[in-house]
């Protein structure tokens, strides 16, 4: 029933909203639901990848976006990514390049056009995804920051043992990247910081934002509420998104006079 309700809804909206199916592997494809913001000239729109991990489902993670990204006129791919691997070659992280190469492959989205944000899960499987592919012009994640605490704790507790263990291979994340972080999460601010410089040295667009906190300051954005955050996070979209929009406008303009 609530499958049936969601499909009536999508096809109410102006221009009406699609169940996809996303090609992924021989046997095996995503499913997502695809918004439009207009029929017409589709290209010029931002498009929002959100990927629902091991929290949320896409029809959840659909219902809390959806407001803030039609304000800001930005299209949706909502996609479901299984949170394991699956089959023993390959990673559940290349659905992330699956969902880009719909975009642009069937859709004409230019990449430079295109953001991809995970569903706030304490995973870095949206990162790993984000970083392998790297098409994506702006991104919303941990940043690996889950993989890197883990290994931290993992490190701490074989060197008790008097053994030594390599540290994480993570691939280096070179878009702009606003890493959210619930405050009261096993990584505490300060040092999720020090390990986002640490494992992203040379990326200086990186936004550590601590949601949650009753104290002012930088990092911070007083209480919870969901909404407010993804009112946020599709603000900070934007100023990524169309920040050479104009320029590229002029660009096209000029071009046509010759």
């Amino acid at each position: 029933m609530a499958h049936t309700c969601l499909r009536h809804f999508l096809a109410k909206l102006t221009p009406q909203g699609e169940t996809v199916v996303i090609p992924w592997l021989e046997e095996r494809s995503l499913e997502g639901f695809y918004l439009p913001v207009t029929s017409h000239g589709a290209n010029a729109h931002p498009v929002v990848v959100c990927i629902a991990e091991t929290r949320r489902t896409k029809e959840e993670i659909l219902s809390l976006v959806l407001r803030s990204a039609r304000q800001r006129g930005m299209a949706l791919l909502c996609v479901d990514l299984p949170d394991e691997a699956p089959s023993p070659r390959v990673a559940a992280e290349t659905g992330i390049t699956a969902a880009l190469d719909y975009l642009i492959e069937a859709r004409g989205i230019d990449p430079a056009r295109i953001a991809v944000i995970g569903d706030g899960s304490p995973s870095s499987l949206v990162t790993r995804g984000i970083a392998l592919d790297g098409r994506a012009a702006a991104a919303v994640c941990d940043g690996g920051l889950w993989d890197l605490w883990a290994a931290r704790q993992t490190d701490a507790c074989v060197a008790a043992l008097g053994m030594v263990q390599a540290g994480p291979r993570l691939p280096a994340m070179n878009c702009p990247m606003l890493v959210p972080l619930r405050a009261g999460e096993a990584i505490e601010p300060g040092h999720a910081r020090h390990l986002l410089a640490q494992h992203h040295p040379g990326n200086r667009d990186i936004l550590l934002k601590v949601f949650g906190e009753t104290s002012s300051g930088p990092w911070t954005l007083d209480g919870y509420d969901p909404i407010l955050v993804a009112d946020f996070v599709f603000d900070w979209l934007g100023q990524q998104l169309n920040a050479g929009a104009g320029e590229a406008d002029c660009i096209r303009r000029l071009e046509s006079r010759l």
